[in-house]
């Protein structure tokens, strides 16, 4: 297993300006690992719904962004 961790300063600085208690989540951490047929997957966090439960600012930027953002890195590397 592989874990991958993501994090831009200007939308961490964004949320913990506003929201420190969510510190804890940060930065956003993926895991790539193999099953025991080869077959590899990803794991990670769905940030929007994340976002949307915290609601207010972390909403804006984890549902809004961010989530352009990992999609645009994640991409070209997944079958959907």
């Amino acid at each position: 297993m592989t874990l991958v961790q993501l994090c831009k300063p200007e939308y961490a600085a964004d949320i913990l300006t506003t929201d420190r208690h969510t510190s804890c989540f940060m930065p956003c951490t993926m895991s790539v690992w193999e099953d025991d047929s080869g077959k590899v997957y990803l794991s990670k966090i769905n940030l929007g719904l994340m976002g949307k439960m915290f609601g207010g600012n972390i909403a804006k930027v984890m549902g809004g962004q961010v989530v352009k953002d990992e999609h645009e890195i994640l991409k070209g590397l997944l079958k959907e």
